[in-house]
């Protein structure tokens, strides 16, 4: 009877400590993921607001050289 508690209770370890490395690895698999997807959508942003600066600096550019501002 003895034995069979221990084998029972070492299975019931065993499957809880499993659980554990699994489910820790998950959640640091998903952790990783959201970082990178996070990261690239920062760097999408950056690009569109670097391409907005420097049409707005071309755009102001031409306003002032196309149109006489003195009249």
């Amino acid at each position: 009877m003895k034995k069979v508690l221990l084998i029972v209770y070492t299975a019931f370890i065993i499957i809880l400590l499993t659980n554990y490395i699994y489910y820790r690895n998950l959640y640091n698999r998903q952790i990783d993921f959201i970082v990178t997807l996070l990261n690239r959508q920062v760097q999408i942003v950056g690009f569109s607001v670097d391409n907005t600066n420097n049409n707005f600096i071309s755009d102001m550019n031409e306003i002032i050289f196309s149109e006489d501002l003195h009249s």
